[in-house]
Order: C-alpha cells, then sequence, then structure tokens
C-alpha cells in the first residue's frame, strides 16, 4: 500500500512538471511565433523597400566581381574538388 502511495505522489509530481513544462513551451512558442512574423515582415518590408529603390534608378545595376575575387573563388572550388576526389570516402 505505501509502494503505490508513494508512487501515485511520485507520478502526480511528474505530471504536474510535466503540465508546468508544456504551459511554458506553449507560451514562448506563441511569444516566438510572433516575434518571427514581425522579423519576416520587416524584412519583407524592408526587401520591397530595396527593390522600389531599384527601380527607380536610371540604370540596372549589375552584379560584379572583381578579377582577383573571381579568381580567388575558382581557385577554392577546383582545390575543394580535389580535395573531395581524393577523399577515401567520396567513392
Amino acid at each position: 500500500m505505501q509502494v503505490t502511495a508513494s508512487f501515485s505522489s511520485f507520478r502526480s509530481s511528474i505530471t504536474q512538471y510535466a503540465d508546468a513544462t508544456n504551459e511554458d513551451v506553449r507560451q514562448h512558442n506563441v511569444r516566438l511565433d510572433a516575434e518571427l512574423r514581425r522579423l519576416v515582415a520587416a524584412r519583407r518590408s524592408r526587401l520591397l523597400n530595396q527593390r522600389q529603390l531599384v527601380a527607380g534608378l536610371p540604370f540596372q545595376p549589375e552584379p560584379f566581381l572583381e578579377d582577383a575575387i573571381y579568381e580567388d573563388v575558382l581557385a577554392r572550388i577546383v582545390s575543394f574538388a580535389s580535395m573531395v576526389e581524393r577523399s577515401p570516402r567520396s567513392g
């Protein structure tokens, strides 16, 4: 009888802790959802403003990499590809 009472008390404590934790998680998720929606809306607004700014320019800007940077990127890609080819796990 005493074991059953101890188990019941222990189970009740675990249930209370789980319920409290679940409520904390629920509240956190509500706050997280609101914060993420705010951040996404702010980013969307910023991107739309940037698009409007670019659309209003008398020319369309084109992406550009300096030759030295371009060559460095290519060298890194070739180096990485060589490393992967030599790796015993890549086959």
